[in-house]
């Protein structure tokens, strides 16, 4: 949760994925970023989405979820859309 200079609350959201992997959290996304530099896969996303925060943070928290199944497959895409890496992944054993 930040919040903004104007006092509002916001709740963000972050997906990882750095070489292929998914991380939970943004140190395991960097020691992933450092295996990578280490094997070759260099490719890092981050992905956020964000929504102010009403008086029901649970609305706030349903509004996400909701956004976040709906957007799932094109997300994964995303996050994994280079070509390179897709070899990579598919490669390993």
């Amino acid at each position: 949760m930040l919040e903004k200079k104007d006092g509002k609350q916001c709740l963000d959201w972050y997906w990882y994925n750095v070489g292929g992997q998914n991380a939970v959290n943004k140190y395991q996304a960097k020691a992933l970023q450092v295996l990578g530099l280490m094997n070759g896969l260099r490719q890092t996303s981050v992905l956020e989405i964000a929504a102010s925060l009403d008086d029901e943070s649970e609305n706030t928290r349903q509004i996400l979820a909701q956004f976040s199944a709906a957007t799932s497959s094109s997300v994964d895409e995303m996050m994994i859309g280079d070509s390179d890496v897709k070899r990579a992944i598919a490669d390993r054993p």
